[in-house]
């Protein structure tokens, strides 16, 4: 099990960290003492540490004397805002007393260093090979899932129009991958782009068989950043459209918003080319990082997805649900469409219906789906709205 323990950092930034680390598949504790840290330390046994110097006594010195001497394995994130000096010393520190750590200065781009750092510890306790899913894209054990979407509107009484590719990795019986755990994987074996022009291209042969039976249903589909490095990228994905006779306004091509941060010149291009092609763009999980106006509106973005945790954490807290109500007003003053992910509840799905959401995502209303249960699932979602 992946732990992340966040040792005396700013409540704000703690729920900002700990929303990151629960879309990762972390659980979370914080500490604001040494005794709970030495505590969380035994019955927590985090796997990712991560100490804010400044806000604890000492300099953090005693927590790394605490890791120590309880030989933890834990990976240690050391980050402050004051003094890169003290970062310095306290990682060289750490160092001398045989723990694992990075260490980064707390700035714009801290979110997303924390968000790479989890991944990677995260992929550190895996076996997969490359080979393995060499094999896998061979045999077609990578394929999409359909999450449904449900429009917020009542006059469509919550009627599924759109579902989001879920990609899996069925690695064993009963037993599969999501994308955040076999992506770094194709990344660093050079199968980035094979792995997502295999998913494409049955999301597009799905898509055809849909357009056939007369089931209307857009789809969204979420590109990894390294997916959009790839010049071949636009051209691949307009010709399989094209050779369908499909309508690229039908697919919606989500990026996240850390990785919005940080594109490369190719992937702005790519993004461009494919918003010129008549795809639709999107910014997933909204909220989670610092991206700009200027980005919205430069990159001519048509939709937001509101982050499942923080959709989640709304349920208890006031200032999830102020980023949440601030998100919907600003996507609809830009003129976007507005998605909320991770609905697990008919509160919930009433509550960002009633802010204003445009469509829902999550649980409650359906999990992810093999296009062959999606249809039957449709099918009953249609006759129990026609019976209302």
């Amino acid at each position: 099990m992946n732990r992340l323990l966040i040792v005396d950092v700013a409540e704000e930034k703690s729920r900002k960290f700990s929303r990151i680390a629960s879309r990762l598949g972390y659980k979370t504790a914080i500490a604001t003492t040494l005794g709970e840290f030495i505590v969380n330390l035994s019955e927590f046994a985090p796997s990712v540490v991560l100490i804010d110097l400044p806000s604890i006594g000492n300099g953090g010195i005693d927590c790394l004397k605490a890791l120590r001497d309880q030989e933890s394995s834990a990976h240690i994130v050391l980050t402050s805002s004051d003094n890169e000096r003290e970062l310095e010393t306290a990682k060289q520190l750490a160092g001398f007393m045989g723990l694992t750590v990075v260490a980064y200065p707390r700035s714009s781009m801290f979110a997303s260093a924390m968000r790479d750092e989890l991944q990677r510890v995260r992929h550190l306790q895996t076996n997969l090979r490359s080979d393995d899913l060499r094999r896998a894209l061979k045999k077609g054990d990578v394929c999409p899932y359909y999450q449904p979407r449900a429009s917020c509107d009542k006059k469509q009484n919550g009627a599924i129009l759109e579902v989001e590719v879920l990609p899996q990795w069925h690695i064993a019986e009963n037993k599969s991958l999501l994308p955040e755990d076999f992506y770094w994987l194709a990344q660093n074996a050079g199968l980035m782009p094979q792995t997502i022009n295999t998913v494409l291209r049955q999301v597009v042969e799905d898509m055809s068989m849909w357009q056939k039976r007369k089931i209307p249903l857009r789809v969204a589909v979420k590109l990894p950043a390294a997916s959009l490095a790839d010049q071949d990228l636009a051209d691949f994905l307009f010709e399989i459209m094209r050779a369908a006779k499909l309508d690229t306004s039908l697919m919606t091509l989500e990026v996240s918003e850390a990785d919005v941060m940080n594109f490369c010149a190719t992937a702005t291009e790519n993004l461009g080319r494919l918003k010129t092609m008549g795809f639709k763009l999107a910014i997933d999980d909204f909220g989670t990082s610092f991206s700009s106006i200027e980005q919205l509106c430069r990159l001519k973005f048509d939709e937001i997805t509101i982050d499942p945790s923080l959709v989640l954490e709304s349920r208890s807290s006031s200032e999830a649900r102020a980023i949440v109500e601030a998100t919907v007003a600003l996507g609809h003053k830009l003129g976007l469409s507005v998605c909320a992910e991770g609905v697990e509840s008919r509160r919930t799905l009433n509550y960002v219906g009633k802010v204003g959401c445009n469509k829902a995502q999550g649980n409650f209303i359906s999990g992810p789906l093999l296009a062959s249960k999606l249809e039957d699932h449709i099918g009953q979602q249609r006759k129990s709205a026609a019976a209302c």
